[in-house]
């Protein structure tokens, strides 16, 4: 079995500075969307989000890493792979949440979401700044 604690140890300590550089695209992305009453950033359109978010990721020399996290990740968990992941589905997705990794070991998928974004409303809103607040493991 997966460990998906493992995961989140080897988010927060190995791989901590791509989740930061992660949070700093959001960041980028939402800089100069509409804001709530509370001031929190907002877009009305799936394309706000997620081109957006692929490019910051891309300029930031975060998409090419995150196949080496996925791999360290499942190394973590105590799983191997049998295909070295790329920076595209089904390994590396950037959704409307954010980037999600994937990997199937055997019976099992590990899922990371790193969930910068979140759709409240049929809005898209800008979330999280730490790791605890924005990152997902699960094993399925």
């Amino acid at each position: 079995m997966l460990n998906a604690e493992a995961v989140r140890h080897q988010l927060s300590s190995e791989e901590e500075s791509v989740v930061m550089r992660i949070v700093n695209c959001a960041d980028r992305v939402a800089r100069d969307w509409a804001t709530t009453p509370t001031g929190q950033p907002v877009a009305a359109d799936r394309s706000a989000v997620v081109p957006p978010m692929e490019t910051a990721l891309e300029r930031a020399d975060v998409l090419g890493e995150l196949p080496t996290t996925l791999a360290a990740c499942v190394t973590a968990a105590g799983g191997t792979l049998d295909a070295t992941p790329v920076a595209a589905p089904p390994y590396v997705a950037i959704t409307s949440i954010g980037p999600v990794l994937r990997a199937t070991i055997g019976e099992e998928r590990l899922v990371i979401r790193f969930a910068v974004f979140d759709v409240q409303e049929g809005r898209y809103v800008r979330q999280g700044t730490e790791l605890d607040e924005i990152v997902e493991v699960d094993v399925i």
